[in-house]
C-alpha cells in the first residue's frame, strides 16, 4: 500500500468518480407513510385499506381564516373556492360548509343548501344552528372566523405536486384573508423541500468546521490534508452510494454524510497523530502507522457498520434505509481512509512533530487517578449502570408528526387551529367485523361519537339521521348523492366492510390528544369494532413499534460490537468490560428524557443513541490496543497502561472534541428531530469519553488482579 502512492491516488479518485456517477439520480423522500409504517397488522390493515380505493387517494384541508370573522363577500369568496377546487384535475371530490344541505322532509327548509349565496351573516348563523339542530353528527366544518374544505385528491390521476400547484393560483386570484393547505401528504411534501437545503447546509458548515479543528489540533497543513481528504471523499461519496443504491434522502438518513465525515477524521487524527510522533525514512513512518493505528481503525468502522445494521431489526423503511446506507456508506469510508491517508502521507511527506500533549497529560491524569482507586470507581459506575438502565427502560414512545416539519413551515400551527376549532385534520377508520349488521354498526359509532367532540365523527349513521331513517341503513339511492370516493371509504364495496370516520388530531401532540385518540379507540373496540386503522392510530401505535425495533437494535448493536471486540483481541473476556464501558454513557443519555423531554423517547433520539454506542466504542478499542501492544512489548500492567492512556488517550480526548465541534452542525438544521440527532450523539460520545477515561483503567486495574496504581509504585512517574 506504501510503494505507490500516485497508484493509489488514481485508483481512489476512479473509484469516487464511479460512485458519484449517478448522484443526478438522488431522490428526497415526500411519502409521509415511509416514515411511520411497518410490518406490523395495523400497517398491513391500513395498507389493504388504501388499495381497496380505486387509485392513490390522499386528503388535502384548506383552512379558511378571517381576523373578525367572515363578511358575506368573504363567504362568497369561500364558496367559489370550494367551486373551483372541485373542478381542478385531480381533485375527486370536495367537502365543505357550502356542501351542507337540509334534508328533504325538513320542515322549514326543505333540500335546501345550508349557507345561502351572498347571505347576510346572520341569516347564515341561523340557519347553520338550525342544521346542528338536527342531531345527525354531520360535520359543518364552519365557524364564525375560519371554515375548513377538505378535498380528496387522486394521486395516481395527477401527481399531488402539481395539483397542490393548481390549487396556488386558485388560492391567490381569491381575495380570502389566509389560505393554508395542509394534510399528511402535503406535510410530505414540505418535508421533502426542507430536505434538500438542509442536506447542502449541514454537509457545507459541517466540513468548514471539521477542516478548521483539524488544523487547530494538528498545527500542521500537510497532516491535516491527510486526515481530511480521505473522509470528505467518503462524505461525499456516501451522497453519491445513496443514489446508487436507490435510497431516497430522508430526515432521518440526512445525517450520514456528516457522521461518515467526523467518523472519518476522527480516525485520520489517530493515524496522523501516530506518524507524527513517528521517526526515520517517510516510508517505514507510514508503515510503521498503518500497523499501529490501522487495525484500530478497521476494528472501529467495523463496530460502526454493526451500529447500523442492528437497526435492519426494524421492518420500518425508512429505518432500513437509514441502516443500509450507513453500514455500506462506513464500508466505503475505511476504502477511503487507509490507502487515502498512506498516499498523501507519502506524497506530501510531513516532518515529525509533537501534537495534543497537553490532551495527553490530562488523559494520563484521569486515567491513572481512577486505576489507583479501581473497585471504588467500579462500584459506582455498576450503581450508575442499574439506576440509568432502570430509568431508560420506562421512557415512553412518543413520534408527534408536527415535529418533522421544517421550523419555517406554516403546516403544523395550521393542523393546531385545525384541531382546536374543529376537530382535527387526520382522519381514524373503524372497521366492523365482515358480517356485522346495521344494529351492531349504530352501536359502535354511538359509543365513538360519546367520546369525541361533536361533528368529528362521519359514518353511515349520520346519513340515516338526516334522511330520519336511524333505525335501519339508509337506501343505497341516497348514496348517489355524495362522492364516490367517499361511498367507496364509507362502506367496502369489495369486501362488505362498514367502517366510519373519526377527524382527529395527531394524537401524540400531548398527553391530552394521546389520552383523547386511546378513548376513542377503547370505546370503538369495546362495543364490537375490529380494529381502528388511519394515520392516528399509525401514530399512536407505530411509535411504540418504532421504539422497540431501535431498543432491540440497541441491544444487538452492544452485543455484536462487544463479540467483535473480543474476536479482535482473542478474548472473550473482554466482552462484559467493553459492554460496561460503552453500555453506562448511552444509558445515561437515554434516560435523560425523564428530566428533559417529560420521559419522551423519540425515534430520533432512539437511533442516536445505537449509533453512539457504536461510535463511542471505537476509542475503547484504540486504547485497548495501545495498552495491548505495550504489554506484548514487556511493559507492566501499570506502566502499559500509562502508555496507552498518553499515545491514545490525548487523541480521543482531541477526536471527541473533533466529533462534537463537527456534529454541532446539526444546530443548524431547519428540522427539530435532526438537532436532537446531533445533541444526543454529542452528549452520548462526551459521556463515552468520561467512561473510557475513568472507568476503563479501573477496570484493567482491577482485571490484572495487580496493584501497581497504589501511591508507592513510581512506575506511574516515569
Amino acid at each position: 500500500m506504501t510503494g505507490r502512492p500516485w497508484s493509489l491516488v488514481i485508483a481512489l479518485i476512479l473509484l469516487f468518480a464511479g460512485v458519484m456517477a449517478r448522484v443526478g439520480d438522488l431522490e428526497f423522500d415526500a411519502d409521509i407513510n415511509r416514515a411511520f409504517y411497518t410490518d406490523s397488522p395495523l400497517s398491513q390493515a391500513q395498507e389493504r385499506f388504501e388499495d381497496s380505493v380505486p387509485g392513490r387517494q390522499t386528503e388535502v384541508a384548506l383552512l379558511i381564516e378571517a381576523e373578525s370573522g367572515f363578511t358575506s363577500d368573504d363567504m362568497e369568496e369561500g364558496r367559489n373556492l370550494a367551486d373551483g377546487i372541485a373542478e381542478t384535475a385531480g381533485v375527486a371530490a370536495v367537502v365543505s360548509p357550502f356542501s351542507l344541505m337540509f334534508p328533504p322532509g325538513h320542515p322549514e327548509f326543505a333540500d335546501e343548501p345550508v349557507i345561502l349565496p351572498n347571505a347576510d351573516p346572520e341569516v347564515t348563523a341561523d340557519r347553520l344552528e338550525a342544521f346542528r339542530a338536527l342531531g345527525t353528527g354531520l360535520p359543518t366544518l364552519f365557524e364564525d372566523d375560519a371554515m375548513l374544505i377538505m378535498a380528496s385528491v387522486n394521486t395516481a390521476e395527477r401527481p399531488l405536486p402539481e395539483t397542490l400547484s393548481a390549487l396556488d393560483t386558485l388560492i391567490s386570484a381569491k381575495k380570502i384573508l389566509s389560505v393554508t393547505v395542509t394534510g399528511p401528504d402535503v406535510m410530505g411534501l414540505a418535508i421533502s423541500e426542507g430536505l434538500k437545503g438542509d442536506l447542502l447546509r449541514l454537509n457545507a458548515i459541517g466540513a468548514a468546521l471539521v477542516v478548521i479543528a483539524t488544523l487547530a489540533f494538528l498545527g500542521d497543513v500537510k497532516l491535516a490534508v491527510a486526515a481530511i481528504v480521505p473522509a470528505l471523499l467518503g462524505m461525499i461519496g456516501t451522497v453519491g452510494l445513496a443514489a446508487w443504491m436507490g435510497i431516497p434522502i430522508t430526515v432521518l438518513n440526512n445525517v450520514i454524510p456528516m457522521l461518515i465525515l467526523v467518523i472519518g477524521v476522527a480516525n485520520g487524527l489517530h493515524l496522523a497523530v501516530n506518524l507524527a510522533d513517528a521517526e526515520g525514512a517517510m516510508q517505514d513512518r507510514v508503515t510503521s502507522t498503518l500497523q499501529t493505528v490501522g487495525p484500530a481503525s478497521l476494528l472501529t468502522a467495523g463496530t460502526t457498520a454493526i451500529a447500523f445494521g442492528s437497526i435492519l431489526t426494524s421492518s420500518n423503511a425508512q429505518l432500513v434505509d437509514f441502516a443500509w446506507l450507513g453500514a455500506a456508506a462506513m464500508v466505503l469510508s475505511v476504502v477511503f481512509l487507509l490507502p487515502g491517508f498512506a498516499a498523501l502521507a507519502l506524497l506530501l511527506a510531513p516532518r515529525p512533530r509533537q501534537i495534543g500533549g497537553v490532551a495527553s497529560g490530562w488523559a494520563t491524569a484521569i486515567g491513572t487517578a481512577s486505576a489507583r482507586r479501581p473497585k471504588v470507581v467500579v462500584a459506582c459506575a455498576f450503581v450508575l449502570l442499574l439506576a440509568s438502565g432502570a430509568a431508560f427502560a420506562t421512557t415512553t414512545a412518543w413520534f408527534p408528526l408536527s415535529r418533522y416539519l421544517p421550523d419555517d413551515s406554516p403546516l403544523a400551527a395550521a393542523n393546531d387551529r385545525i384541531s382546536d376549532k374543529f376537530t382535527g385534520v387526520f382522519t381514524a377508520w373503524v372497521e366492523l367485523p365482515p358480517d356485522a349488521e346495521w344494529p351492531e354498526f349504530a352501536r359502535v359509532v354511538e359509543a365513538v361519537e360519546a367520546v369525541t367532540v361533536e361533528g368529528a365523527v362521519g359514518s353511515e349513521l349520520s346519513l340515516a339521521r338526516w334522511i330520519g331513517t336511524e333505525s335501519e341503513a339508509p337506501p343505497d339511492a341516497l348514496f348517489n348523492r355524495f362522492p364516490a370516493t367517499l361511498v367507496q371509504r364509507l362502506h367496502g364495496s369489495d369486501t362488505g366492510v362498514r367502517r366510519f370516520a373519526v377527524s382527529l388530531p395527531d394524537p401524540m401532540q400531548s398527553d391530552t390528544t394521546l389520552a383523547y385518540f386511546d378513548r376513542v379507540e377503547a370505546a370503538a373496540l369495546q362495543a364490537g369494532a375490529a380494529r381502528v386503522i388511519g394515520m392516528p392510530a399509525i401514530l399512536r401505535h407505530g411509535s411504540v413499534d418504532l421504539i422497540g425495533a431501535l431498543s432491540t437494535g440497541l441491544v444487538l448493536a452492544s452485543i455484536g460490537g462487544a463479540i467483535i471486540v473480543a474476536l479482535a483481541f482473542q478474548s472473550f473476556r473482554l466482552m462484559p468490560l467493553v459492554l460496561f464501558v460503552n453500555l453506562l454513557p448511552v444509558l445515561i443519555v437515554g434516560s435523560a428524557p425523564h428530566l428533559l423531554n417529560a420521559g419522551h423517547m423519540t425515534p430520533p433520539l432512539g437511533l442516536a443513541l445505537t449509533i453512539a454506542f457504536g461510535i463511542a466504542i471505537d476509542d475503547t478499542v484504540h486504547l485497548l490496543t495501545r495498552y495491548r501492544q505495550s504489554v506484548r512489548v514487556g511493559l507492566p500492567p501499570g506502566p502499559a497502561l500509562r502508555h496507552a492512556l498518553k499515545t491514545a488517550g490525548g487523541v480521543m480526548i482531541m477526536t471527541t472534541l473533533l466529533l462534537s465541534i463537527g456534529l454541532a452542525v446539526t444546530a443548524f438544521s431547519a428540522f427539530e428531530p435532526v438537532r436532537l440527532f446531533g445533541a444526543t450523539l454529542i452528549i452520548s460520545l462526551i459521556a463515552a469519553l468520561l467512561t473510557d477515561l475513568i472507568l476503563l483503567p479501573a477496570l484493567l486495574a482491577m482485571r490484572r488482579r495487580e496493584n501497581y496504581f497504589d501511591e508507592g509504585n513510581s512506575s506511574l512517574r516515569r
